[in-house]
């Protein structure tokens, strides 16, 4: 479980975060939703430790964070990075080297993403959706209890993206923890239990989606939200 409470974060006194709250549960997919510059990059690198907030807190796993469990948390942020000179397997060594992870763990994780067979090529010489896949084979490399994911549809065809729906929901159902922020509001309602909706630096509203919008309204009623609050800012 991930839990952040009061998360406040200001750039040059400009405020991104006021006050943010939000709970990730264990088995279930959380949606990360807002417009471009509302935050969810920047909550996210603070979960991840990349970044320090300037007020409130995080727990992770029931505890207030502490480097150490990070070491159970599998992330892609700011798209892939890669190394463009290594090949699909050796960049997967690299992180499993760190992590200690055996060989036939790079074979297990290159299937999950389908990309079996492509172990040898250079990963400059991938497709961006392939990049993408690469990125989440990464993640997934330590068996992570929890995912997060900063826009992991970008670049995948429709068959990867059902492919990556079929593998967060399989990771939610065994018992894993799954943040997922995404502007793809369509695959979001197939693929979400929860959603966090953040707006003009606050959080507009979190918890079931069931209870934010009835089917096939998400794309409606997150644009009523957003554009209400960003006009009252």
């Amino acid at each position: 479980m991930v839990s952040c409470r009061g998360l406040t974060k200001s750039y040059t006194g400009r405020p991104v975060l006021d006050g943010l709250d939000m709970d990730i549960l264990p088995g279930r997919v959380h949606g990360f939703l807002g417009r471009n510059g509302a935050g969810k990059s920047t909550t996210i690198r603070m979960v991840l430790g990349l970044e320090q907030p300037d007020a409130g807190h995080i727990s992770l796993f029931g505890r207030p964070w502490e480097r150490g469990a990070l070491d159970r948390i599998g992330a892609s942020v700011d798209g892939p990075a890669l190394y463009g000179h290594l090949s699909a397997r050796d960049n997967l060594t690299v992180h499993a080297r760190l992590l200690g992870c055996s060989r036939s763990r790079i074979d297990e994780v290159l299937g999950l993403v389908g990309l079996e067979g492509t172990g040898r090529k250079r990963a400059r010489s991938f497709s961006t959706g392939m990049k993408m896949r690469l990125t989440l084979a990464v993640a997934l490399l330590g068996e992570p209890e929890v995912l997060i994911l900063d826009e992991p549809q970008n670049g995948l065809d429709p068959q990867g993206i059902v492919e990556l729906r079929m593998l967060l929901r399989d990771h939610a159902a065994a018992g894993g923890t799954v943040l997922v922020s995404s502007h793809q509001l369509g695959e979001v309602s197939r693929l979400v239990d929860d959603i966090t909706v953040l707006a003009a630096g606050r959080c507009q509203w979190s918890g079931p989606l069931e209870d934010f919008a009835p089917v096939g309204m998400l794309e409606e009623r997150f644009l009523e939200l957003t554009m209400t609050a960003e006009a009252s800012r």
